[in-house]
């Protein structure tokens, strides 16, 4: 997937890169309810990933990215950094997570639209967050 990826990364400033912090390792684990979250969120990725600038294919791509949208707005990310455990930066988390919940929603919002160029940018800002947030918290997934 990455090498289908680096020459759209390469035209879209990476957010991430912005004042990126040190590595922030979190609690060990993330509760069953997250891993799931993820694990739901990567399997859609990877279903959109190879028909996000095929036309014909919007109305899948914004079918998946409205269940993407769904699982982004799962309970399990408030109840992750509600643990007694969780060591890292709220604020820093809820940033990211609204980087993955934005990106999530114009990727759907393009994709009813038909707006090819408008997926790709938010299919973008959504992968960010992952690496961004995952990159930083370490969750151990």
């Amino acid at each position: 997937m990455l090498k289908h990826l680096l020459p759209l990364l390469a035209l879209v400033p990476l957010a991430a890169c912005e004042d990126a912090p040190a590595h922030e390792p979190l609690v060990d684990f993330p509760p069953p309810a997250l891993r799931n979250a993820m694990f739901e969120l990567d399997a859609l990725n990877w279903s959109i990933e190879p028909i996000l600038r095929d036309p014909s294919q919007t109305a899948a791509v914004a079918s998946a990215a409205r269940s993407m949208q769904r699982w982004a707005t799962d309970d399990a990310w408030t109840a992750y950094y509600d643990e007694p455990g969780f060591l890292g930066d709220r604020s820093l988390f809820d940033k990211y997570l609204g980087w993955l919940r934005s990106g999530t929603a114009q990727l759907a919002t393009a994709a009813d639209a038909g707006d090819i160029e408008g997926m790709r940018t938010g299919f973008i800002q959504m992968q960010q967050s992952c690496t961004a947030c995952h990159k930083r918290f370490n969750p151990n997934i």
